[in-house]
């Protein structure tokens, strides 16, 4: 991509004065892809996880890049952590990412000297995670599962978004639609599973679906498509970005929006179009910080304490229980108070 190029791209909606936006190209590795930073700096490090995903082209790759990384600086801002907010995504299919990929991509990451750290998201594997952190030192996560920590988020902040929706956080007498069974998705299931009264569950992969009903047969898969027209309690988002849009606001027949996925919002309007239909949506990037939480715990202390960790994940809970009662208090939606709350957060951080 020529220099030019890629700075009429940064007009795009998703650019909100990122520090750093770095694109990295290397042919002969067959390596592409975009580090973002949103906010930080040598003095205030970001986290970020790296996607690897075969975008359709290098404008979706790097507005997704951008999205992503402005979401990390809320999520970091929502955990209490002082650090800054970024994202990394390779343009390929998982499957072809080679140790010849990952030392050339480990590069990259050194050349920005600490100010970006890094892991796992979306088609990166833990062992991938423990290649690169033999290659660089700016690297987490192979020592913890983060995704263990954002399903224990994910749970606290689900029961918090239950009690004000229905006066108690029991599961038992609750119907919940999963859209997306791969980590994050297949990790909620499997701990509402025992609980819930009935499951409804999707993914674009026949092959996922077929295994989930392996495993859980007391699911009921249905067709991507349908997942949010479903007359249930809890819609759980846990795919791709967006899945709250013009067409999904409509349809849905839930009374709380609670789950997994980054940016489920395609705009701010979906927000304020949930709170006019009485449904109550939690923040995303706050129910699903335990991962972030968990890998700055592992970059900040030496040895690993579970314990320490779910007394962490509290904050989620806290953090929710005041935004849903401003909500109702203010009589505007939760998305737009945690916002405030959170910008105010990282321009603490920043000054």
């Amino acid at each position: 991509m020529k220099k030019n190029s890629l700075t009429a791209n940064l007009d795009l909606e998703e650019y909100d004065q990122h520090r750093v936006v770095h694109y990295f190209n290397q042919p002969s590795q067959q390596l592409e892809g975009f580090i973002a930073i949103h906010r930080g700096s040598k003095k205030l490090k970001s986290f970020g996880a790296t996607r690897i995903y075969p975008y359709a082209s290098r404008v979706e790759a790097l507005r997704d890049v951008l999205r992503l990384s402005k979401t990390m600086s809320f999520k970091s801002a929502a955990g209490n952590l002082s650090y800054g907010g970024a994202k990394a995504v390779i343009i390929a299919h998982p499957e072809e990412f080679t140790a010849r990929m990952a030392a050339a991509y480990a590069e990259q990451i050194n050349l920005l000297a600490g100010m970006f750290i890094t892991g796992a998201d979306i088609g990166m594997s833990r062992q991938q995670v423990r290649q690169l952190k033999k290659l660089s030192s700016h690297v987490v996560g192979g020592e913890i599962d983060p995704v263990k920590y954002t399903v224990a988020g994910i749970i606290k902040g689900l029961k918090v978004g239950l009690k004000h929706v229905f006066g108690d956080d029991e599961m038992h007498q609750r119907s919940f639609a999963i859209q997306g069974l791969g980590k994050i998705g297949s990790g909620v299931l499997s701990q509402l599973y025992s609980e819930a009264e009935k499951i409804y569950a999707t993914d674009v992969l026949e092959s996922v679906t077929s295994n989930i009903k392996k495993i859980y047969p007391r699911v009921e898969l249905v067709k991507p498509e349908a997942i949010a027209t479903l007359p249930v309690d809890v819609f759980v988002p846990c795919a791709m970005y967006g899945s709250i849009n013009q067409k999904t606001v409509k349809q849905l027949q839930c009374q709380l929006v609670a789950g997994g996925a980054n940016n489920q919002l395609s705009s701010s309007e979906m927000g304020d179009l949930l709170f006019e239909r009485h449904i109550l949506y939690t923040p995303d990037y706050i129910i699903n910080a335990g991962g972030l939480m968990s890998v700055v715990d592992e970059y900040e202390f030496p040895r690993r304490s579970h314990r320490r960790m779910m007394k962490k994940l509290d904050a989620i809970a806290t953090e929710l229980d005041q935004i849903f009662k401003l909500s109702a208090k203010t009589r505007r939606s939760p998305h737009i108070i945690a916002d405030e709350i959170n910008l105010q957060k990282i321009e603490s951080y920043e000054e």
